[in-house]
């Protein structure tokens, strides 16, 4: 019997210690999401690296005042998602970029134009657009309820004679893997 035990703790030290990179990498941030000491800035303790990048958690909750729908942002300007579900210590935050998420945006000169970007996964976000509406490939897509947040730069437009809509991908411009200090916007006005 303390044979087969040796066995397994052999087999899993392998898997942990050298041959399983990500089963090391998610034991060793669920470590540090569960027992870290919190920060004084928020930041981004777990996700970003796994499948779609479809949810990320932040380590401010109720006790910092942190509510649902607190647009999140990284750097100085650029939107990454918001805060959906919010717990005592930590939140949960859901990148627009999260498979079927329905989001709010403008683009063009002056921001003038409002449309709706649903989630692609993996960072992308699709649109349609009417054909008589120009778009050009390298624009910046804002967040439209606070046009101060860039939230993605349309990568490509596919315009074809005969439609009357034309499909265009966003993609966002940082990858959700590499986040981690950020800025809570409280109710999309004020940076804290």
């Amino acid at each position: 019997m303390t044979r087969i035990l040796a066995f397994f703790i052999m087999i899993f030290l392998f898997f942990v210690l050298e041959g399983g990179f990500l089963l090391q990498k998610s034991a060793i941030s669920t470590y540090e999401f569960l027992f870290s000491e919190p920060s004084e800035n928020p930041q981004i303790i777990f996700g970003g690296g796994y499948i779609f990048s479809d949810v990320l958690y932040l380590n401010h909750g109720l006790d910092d005042d942190v509510q649902k729908g607190d647009l999140i942002v990284y750097g100085k300007n650029i939107a990454v998602g918001k805060i959906d579900e919010v717990f005592s210590k930590f939140s949960k935050v859901v990148p627009f970029s999260k498979f079927g998420e329905k989001t709010p945006f403008r683009t063009g000169e002056q921001k003038a134009v409002l449309f709706e970007g649903v989630g692609g996964g993996a960072g992308e976000i699709s649109a349609d657009f009417p054909n008589t509406v120009s778009i050009k490939i390298g624009e910046g897509v804002y967040f439209a309820q606070n046009p101060n947040y860039l939230a993605g730069v349309i990568e490509d437009a596919d315009k074809k004679d005969g439609r009357d809509f034309q499909k265009i991908l966003i993609r966002i411009p940082v990858s959700l893997n590499s986040i981690t200090d950020v800025a809570i916007i409280k109710n999309n006005a004020t940076e804290r």
